[in-house]
């Protein structure tokens, strides 16, 4: 049983903010605050500075075992023109992963990929991204991203015997490393009858070591998306 409530704030022009509480019976209560800023230096240039948060906490009967766990994310993204280029800094402190309920987009975290969050104990991740509208070559409704993402575990500290985690456990997984590398590629039909109607191709592969293997296999994901929006009422 899940109960969450929260707030959001957009006083200022360009600044949002959020903050919210959940409670996942008997496993965890879980707070998350949130703060982004755009700003247009002109009509080129812009930036974007963000903040995610995450405090997780074991509650009632700890039917995972014990969780403590701050987890947070850092971006900045440069835009300048139909060009973007993002870099994060994401880090889980605890000796268990970030947990979240996996449903649609539950989780605000910036090195959240298309294969992997990049979520387990102790893991320390940066990000690259790389984005182009090709609105700027006289084709609107057509859009791409490349990111490349890293990620250092330390697998050793993880309970053996944790009643949730204990998978995660690897002896020899104190340096535990992955890496992936995503290419997305969208366009929405921009008239007539199909008019947003929406191709999506995305390319995920991630390669893992230093004990990181014992968690998941080395892996390549293909995904084709299409979405329809229809107005029912």
């Amino acid at each position: 049983h899940l109960n969450w409530a929260g707030v959001a704030w957009s006083g200022v022009t360009g600044l949002t903010s959020s903050l919210y509480a959940a409670e996942l019976k008997d496993i965890w209560n879980q707070y998350y605050y949130d703060l982004d800023y755009s700003y247009a230096l002109n009509e080129l240039v812009t930036l974007n500075p963000g903040l995610h948060f995450y405090h997780t906490q074991d509650t009632g009967d700890a039917l995972l075992g014990n969780i403590d766990n701050n987890t947070y994310s850092l971006h900045f993204t440069l835009g300048v023109g139909h060009h973007s280029l993002t870099a994060a800094y994401q880090r889980v402190n605890g000796n268990t992963p970030f947990d979240y309920i996996n449903q649609g987009d539950s989780i605000y975290l910036d090195n959240s990929q298309q294969y992997s969050d990049f979520n387990g104990p102790n893991e320390r991740s940066w990000k690259l991204k790389y984005a182009y509208d090709f609105a700027g070559l006289g084709l609107p409704g057509l859009t791409s991203a490349l990111s490349y993402s890293r990620g250092e575990l330390d697998l050793t500290k993880v309970d053996p015997h944790s009643r949730g985690y204990a998978h995660w456990y690897s002896a020899g997984g104190e340096h535990a490393k992955h890496w992936e590398r995503d290419l997305d590629l969208k366009y929405v039909v921009q008239g007539g009858k199909a008019k947003d109607l929406a191709v999506r191709l995305q390319w995920a592969t991630n390669r893992g070591g230093n004990g990181y293997g014992a968690l998941d296999n080395d892996t390549d994901e293909y995904r084709v998306i299409l979405d329809y929006p229809i107005n029912v009422f």
